[in-house]
Formats: structure tokens, sequence, C-alpha cells
């Protein structure tokens, strides 16, 4: 394979660090069920064992620390207390007491997150395609920012300048193939693009998709992944590793 392939999962974290949970202020039972629906349930097991590849995995809970959202000021999230570092759930309920000291720590996980994956291509003077892998559901959308409402794809594929058209189509038509409704920036739009890469330290050329996979597409009704519906999607990425 003449590229690197970079796979992303920000949001399948399932640790708490002492330090960043004390400042929950509901009920450890109750926090779990908002972090059970938030989670990116699983999302590490779309990426295909056999394409070589770099994982960059954020193992801490997106309530904990969410490494996908801006910290400087135009986080659209921080309206709805759903910022870096979260006060809220997707309900509205309050779950954190945020104050300046958790939030410097929730930024040393962020920090810490973000040079690991600019590590993945700095340095780089080659092809690079990364693969931005989420699964989303209908529960935690925030209707103001979706007013659209055709119904919800079995994938988005979500990308910007880093994802020219040409490879856009490819993508949607991979997913369509394998039996999965797709579209494109929709419910979600763009996808993650290292910091090293928008500042230029890097002669990387990078294509970057974002990959959302509905979780009825995936999860059967008990909450787990179905084996098959995961193996297909991993069949998808596996074709896309080569061909984008």
């Amino acid at each position: 394979m003449d590229k690197t392939v970079i796979f992303h999962v920000p949001h399948d974290g399932n640790t708490f660090p002492r330090e960043l949970l004390g400042s929950v202020c509901i009920p450890f039972d109750a926090f779990m069920d908002h972090h059970r629906v938030m989670r990116d349930t699983a999302a590490r097991a779309f990426i295909p064992p056999d394409v070589p590849h770099k994982a960059v995995v954020f193992e801490v809970s997106r309530l904990l620390c969410d490494v996908e959202r801006f910290t400087d000021g135009t986080e659209p999230m921080d309206a709805y207390g759903m910022g870096y570092c979260y006060e809220k759930s997707f309900s509205g309920a309050v779950i954190k007491r945020v104050d300046a000291g958790l939030r410097a720590d929730t930024l040393r996980y962020y920090r810490a997150h973000h040079e690991r994956l600019d590590s993945s291509v700095r340095g780089l003077r080659g092809r690079a395609l990364l693969f931005d892998l989420h699964s989303f559901s209908e529960l935690i959308l925030v209707k103001e920012l979706v007013p659209d409402r055709r119904p919800l794809p079995d994938v988005c594929v979500g990308g910007d300048r880093f994802l020219p058209p040409r490879k856009r189509d490819l993508v949607l038509r991979a997913f369509r193939s394998a039996g999965f409704s797709s579209a494109f920036n929709y419910p979600y739009s763009g996808s993650m693009v290292p910091d090293c890469v928008l500042s230029g330290e890097t002669d990387a050329d990078l294509v970057s998709v974002m990959v959302e996979v509905n979780k009825t597409a995936y999860l059967a009704p008990d909450g787990r992944p179905d084996p098959a519906s995961v193996a297909k999607i991993r069949a998808v990425l596996k074709h896309l590793a080569h061909v984008l």
C-alpha cells in the first residue's frame, strides 16, 4: 500500500480518571447511563485488523473529555454545556461541576491526545489517509443543529476540503454497495484533521474522511455489536483503504 492509513477513534473511551470523575455531581449509576448513550459503542471494532495502519484511540469517556471539540471559544456545543469539558449531557441534565481546575486537568488529557494524533502524521512526506470513526444515535442529536429532518442514514460520511469530491463519492458508493444507506455531511459534517496538517508542519498529502455509523445499523437490540454487521463495515473500510 502506497499510503499511511490512520484510524482515529475519539469517542469509544471507557475509562474514568479519578481527577476528572470527581467532578460528577449525580449518582454514578445515572452518570454511567448517560455515558452508555453517548459513547460511540465499539467504534474501534470497525478497524480492519488486516490493513497496515496506525490507530489513535482515546480511552477516556467523552463525558470527561471530548477531544473533538474546539477549545478556543468557537465550539458551538459550548452553548449546550457539551464542549471539551462537559457540564451537561445530551438531555440537558447537569452531570458535572466545572471549574477552572477541572478545565485545566481536562486540557492535559485533550492535549496529550492531539499530540498523539499529530505524531501519527508528523514527518510523513507521502500520502496519508485518515478515517475518523464514530457511531451516532438519534437520541443525542441536538435538534437545533440538525434542522433538516430527512431520514437518518445508516452511515454518515463527513468531509471538507481534505476529502475531494471523487473520493467522497467512492466512500458513499462503497457503503451503499455493502447494503448500507449513506449520506454526505448529514446529520454530522466534517472530519478530524490533525493540527500539524492544518498548520503546515508536515508535508503529508492527507485525505480525511469521517465515518459515522448509525447504531441501529450495527448494534443488536441488547446494545451489543452484531458481528456480521461489524464485519461488513470492516470490509468496506478495508476496500476504501486500498482505493482512496
